[in-house]
């Protein structure tokens, strides 16, 4: 159920903290297994202006998104801003997570049918070395309303609006919460504490609780806000090609081409270390105009003529832009950091985003080697022709955000707690029953649209759950 204003007991067993995709996933999952669930959501149904200038911070070094556009606070969170696309992680970054083969069929088929897809994502290899993969689509207006309606009709859970937590207390083995509920101040404690509140905020509470325990809570965690990373998506060429060669060779089983759209990545070079993990995005949508003028500007004949020899010409090349999708280094130092100034009366900090991107060489690398071979690859095999851009005309353009809108890190997956946030189970190091959701758990790595990822590890996280409350 669905609540704006609230009468809180003093303790819960379980609460959850924002009520994205990441959050809902996992409670809904649990509430079928007659689990009761409360989650505090710090916006209220609909957004407004004064809940976006919560979301207000300052970017440091290079240029981002502006914060307060990038994040969305209310019922919902960001799936009202999302696309619907929908790839899972691949697998071999999966193995350096420590998380290869380690979804059931079972969570499989629950996380595509919460988002309303199919769950068979098809993969393929052309010229033996690239991997072709499948982009499905979700309905998130269907999405939003059926998730409106399951959590208002669920009597096992309760979604409580205008609930800003501020900090989080370690009380022996259970969680003190100190949240602004409808602007009156309230204590509550739980035993299990799910942070799922998106990519910033995660990072954002964790330190802020962190500064100001008084109990010694995550004070051996030195990688809270660190490896804050987004992909970079940036144009890198162009080429024409022989429509119908070119799609019998990359494009055999998926007809992507007929959504316009196409997706492959460069694997040989990823496993011979010669590039970072990426995508290569390429539309196919025809392209008359672009010829006509090319026909007309190329042999000044009639109209009537130009026309019918463009129309020869665009049945058979497709002239392409080369729009890469990266993923930064190990090496690259963005982070998510407290800002000094504050939301309000109530002391919550504001942030500040260390972004950095034009000077991370294995990027820059991995932009020219797999540009360059893709180009070589049309020439040897009489495909098409093309040209590689300048990875330098962007890095001098300092408007260019370069990024996609995938805001990922800031509590990692790692080992231990030298070197991350959360264990491949997601449970915060050194801090039992506490556990965080969302793309700030995603190690460097990911580049395709994390929602699909995230609702998996939030039913994976379900089913282990269950077991424990």
């Amino acid at each position: 159920m669905i609540f704006e204003n609230y009468e809180f007991n003093e303790e819960y067993p379980v609460i959850f903290i924002g009520s994205g995709v990441a959050s809902l996933s996992c409670s809904i999952d649990l509430s079928k297994k007659n689990k009761k669930i409360i989650i505090l959501e710090a916006g209220s149904k609909k957004y407004d202006e004064e809940s976006k200038s919560y979301f207000d911070g300052e970017i440091l070094n290079e240029n981002y998104f502006k914060l307060n556009e990038c994040r969305y606070r209310g019922l919902f969170g960001n799936i009202n801003y999302w696309y619907g696309w929908c790839k899972p992680i691949f697998e071999d970054v999966l193995k350096k997570w420590q998380l290869g083969e380690n979804f059931s069929n079972e969570t499989i088929k629950k996380t595509s049918e919460f988002l309303g897809i199919d769950h068979n994502f098809k993969s393929e290899n052309s010229l033996n070395d690239y991997e072709n993969f499948e982009i499905k689509f979700s309905d998130t207006n269907n999405l939003i309303k059926r998730l409106y309606r399951e959590v208002e009709q669920n009597k096992n859970l309760s979604l409580i609006l205008n609930s800003q937590v501020i900090k989080i207390e370690l009380l022996e083995n259970k969680y003190e919460l100190t949240l602004i509920h409808n602007e009156k101040k309230i204590k509550i404690i739980c035993k299990f504490l799910i942070i799922g509140a998106g990519c910033f905020e995660n990072s954002r509470l964790l330190l802020y609780s962190k500064i100001h325990s008084i109990n010694n809570f995550l004070y051996s965690h030195k990688c809270l806000g660190k490896n804050f990373y987004d992909n970079i998506q940036l144009e890198s060429g162009e080429f024409v090609a022989d429509q119908n060669r070119f799609l019998s060779y990359f494009d055999k089983n998926f007809k992507n081409s007929d959504n316009e759209l196409f997706q492959l990545r460069n694997k040989k070079l990823i496993d011979n270390k010669k590039s970072l993990n990426h995508t290569v995005t390429l539309t196919f949508k025809n392209h008359p105009d672009k010829l006509k003028d090319f026909v007309r500007k190329s042999l000044c004949v009639s109209s009537k003529f130009n026309d019918k020899i463009s129309k020869k010409l665009n049945d058979f090349l497709c002239l392409r832009g080369i729009l890469i999708n990266l993923t930064p280094s190990e090496r690259n130092n963005s982070e998510i950091l407290l800002s000094n100034k504050k939301f309000d009366k109530n002391g919550i900090n504001q942030i500040n985003l260390n972004y950095s991107w034009r000077n991370d060489e294995q990027l820059r690398k991995t932009y020219e080697n797999v540009t360059k071979e893709f180009l070589k690859d049309l020439v040897k095999h009489d495909l098409g022709r093309g040209y590689l851009f300048n990875f330098k005309k962007y890095s001098d353009n300092n408007n260019l955000p370069g990024s996609s809108y995938h805001p990922s890190g800031g509590t990692c997956i790692g080992s231990n707690v030298s070197n991350g946030c959360v264990d491949k189970n997601l449970e915060v190091f050194n801090h039992k029953n506490l556990y965080v959701l969302g793309s700030s758990v995603f190690p460097k790595g990911v580049v395709i649209n994390p929602t699909y990822s995230i609702v998996l590890l939030s039913h994976r996280l379900a089913d282990r759950l269950s077991s424990l409350i």
